[in-house]
């Protein structure tokens, strides 16, 4: 049975992670040399963007993939026959 249904479950927190810290590391980058608007919260963006972006490398690294589960038909049968 194909699972094609969206889950807020399927969504991994490195992937959400990453990307939150990289834009906020590259902002207080950009705010603190002045290259950007914002040069007075550039610091709690660098403070805060440097360990949600470390954290989220780590979830992206430490991901398990989805083992495929694969049954026979007698293990099927028995299975059935419990629920009833």
């Amino acid at each position: 049975m194909p699972d094609n249904e969206f889950s807020i479950t399927k969504i991994s927190y490195g992937s959400i992670l990453t990307p939150l810290g990289v834009v906020l590391l590259g902002y207080g980058f950009g705010a603190f040399f002045q290259l950007l608007p914002g040069g007075d919260i550039s610091p709690l963006m660098l403070i805060y963007g440097f360990p949600i972006a470390l954290l989220g490398f780590a979830l992206s690294y430490a991901q398990v993939g989805n083992v495929p589960c694969t049954s026979t038909t007698m293990a099927a049968c028995a299975e059935d026959s419990t629920r009833a």
